[in-house]
């Protein structure tokens, strides 16, 4: 649907009045313009034969300001029946003679006599969101007074009475079912005024959040749902996060809707991106404001849009992490330093520690197995540009001998460097005395799981695997080639 807005220079809508169930109907009608219009009245522009409307700008953040009080008098509906039949069409400068608004109407009145009302009237069949915008020439400070029909009586609710003539007077609101009224007030001066009126059952949970400090609070992994109903509306998101994070957001919707960082609040807030060929981001904590808004003022209240903020992983808050390697098809992030030192993966501290003994004794002879990795040993991780070396994500099908059962999957695979680090001591006697290996290594490959850091296996060198004694009793299944880590300096 084209957005409609009301007017720049002059008013261009004029109102057809006829009976429709006691309340007298205004609808859009185009006929000839008013002349004794600024030229200086923004947001909205017609053309010629009222039959399309354009945006021109924006109004201001500012809604629902009550500056001026409402002093009008109290007001009491003919037997409690506003929507009663046969009534002679006359002004609406009496509640019941208001006028009915409909979903997306544009229209205009005229403020004869300084102070005088002019009134409207809708009703609500479910819970709603409720928009009107009022516009005035510069020689009327109109205000906008919003009420609720309780019984027979006229409660007032809201509206907005901003000080100054011409300003523009902008009211939004979620409102349950029922029979509202509002009034155009004229509090100083005389002249022309416009307003526009939306309602939406669409998306009521979430409005009014039409601005960061009314942003709706968006949980992580979890479809939102929502719907742009007027020219001027603007949908804000935040998300909290206390440490460290990936992240994806995303916007689906047919519309010329876009969804944008707005704002961020926090000491250490900052959202960072890997350029064009990801669409994943590092967040560190703070909280984040996200908007949905028309890219040229087109709206619907019954089109939806759906956004989304995908948590991919947690990180480290460690500062000294300070490069950080992504695979986003695998969902691994793997941060470490420049020297390899620190080394976390998905948020989880890495452990490459190993241990494995066992002494099995019998008639046939001995079989001692004392197979470690020494954590406390390693310097760093291996990082060159050579294949069999640099860190990279495999797919692991199964083996025999893991040190953690996982399922299928894609596995961090490093090189881990240092004194000694890998130690084999297996003797055999007897029947099994080739089973003997012995041997210290100052590197070792392994697999680590991404979803707690720890070693999932033993790539190289596996004595179960490898050694040329146990080959085809054990096997491991794993394969490179479809996962890329992309390295990326923090700075």
């Amino acid at each position: 649907m084209k957005g409609k807005k009301i007017l720049s220079g002059m008013l261009a809508l004029a109102m057809l009045f006829s009976v429709n169930g006691g309340i007298v109907r205004a609808e859009n009608k185009g006929i000839d313009r008013p002349t004794d219009l600024n030229k200086d009245v923004e947001y909205f522009t017609m053309s010629d034969d009222g039959s399309e409307v354009e945006p021109t700008g924006e109004v201001e953040n500012s809604f629902n300001q009550m500056e001026h009080p409402y002093n009008g008098s109290e007001y009491t509906i003919y037997d409690g029946k506003p929507l009663r039949q046969s009534r002679a069409v006359v002004e609406n400068t009496d509640p019941n003679n208001a006028y009915i608004v409909t979903n997306d109407i544009v229209a205009q009145g005229t403020i004869a006599t300084a102070g005088e009302m002019r009134w409207y009237a809708f009703q609500l069949e479910e819970k709603s969101k409720v928009t009107i915008l009022l516009q005035m020439v510069n020689s009327l400070d109109a205000d906008l007074y919003v009420f609720s029909l309780d019984d027979s009586k006229l409660n007032l609710i809201g509206g907005s009475g901003t000080a100054g003539a011409g300003v523009t007077e902008y009211y939004t609101q979620v409102m349950e079912a029922g029979i509202y009224f509002f009034a155009v007030g004229g509090y100083e001066g005389t002249g022309n005024y416009a307003f526009a009126y939306y309602q939406s059952s669409r998306d009521v949970e979430n409005e009014v959040n039409d601005l960061p400090t009314l942003a709706t609070a968006a949980e992580f992994n979890t479809d939102i749902v929502g719907v742009i109903d007027t020219p001027l509306d603007v949908d804000y998101y935040k998300v909290t996060v206390s440490s460290p994070i990936m992240m994806r957001y995303s916007l689906s919707t047919e519309a010329s809707y876009s969804l944008t960082l707005a704002a961020k609040d926090g000491e250490s807030a900052g959202l960072m991106s890997f350029g064009e060929d990801t669409d994943v981001y590092k967040l560190n904590p703070g909280t984040y404001y996200f908007k949905v808004e028309s890219a040229d003022a087109s709206y619907s209240a019954e089109q939806e849009y759906t956004v989304n903020f995908t948590k991919l992983s947690s990180l480290s808050s460690d500062p000294a992490a300070d490069v950080l390697g992504i695979c986003e098809s695998a969902n691994i992030f793997y941060q470490t330093n420049k020297n390899g030192t620190i080394n976390y993966v998905n948020g989880h501290e890495i452990d490459p520690s190993y241990s494995y003994y066992k002494n099995i004794q019998n008639s046939a002879g001995t079989q001692l197995y004392d197979i470690s990795i020494d954590k406390n040993k390693i310097v760093k991780v291996l990082n060159s540009d050579s294949s069999n070396i640099k860190p990279c994500v495999a797919y692991y099908l199964s083996s025999t001998r893991p040190a953690m059962q996982v399922g299928k999957g894609p596995l961090l695979c490093l090189s881990f460097y240092g004194d000694k680090i890998y130690n084999i001591n297996c003797i055999g006697t007897g029947a099994y005395v080739k089973n003997t290996y012995v041997g210290d290594f100052n590197s070792v490959r392994v697999l680590i799981d991404p979803n707690s850091g720890d070693l999932v296996d033993i790539l190289d060198f596996n004595y179960f695997y490898d050694y040329e004694q146990l080959i085809g009793s054990n096997y491991i299944s794993y394969y490179y080639g479809d996962y890329e880590l992309t390295m990326y300096e923090m700075k």
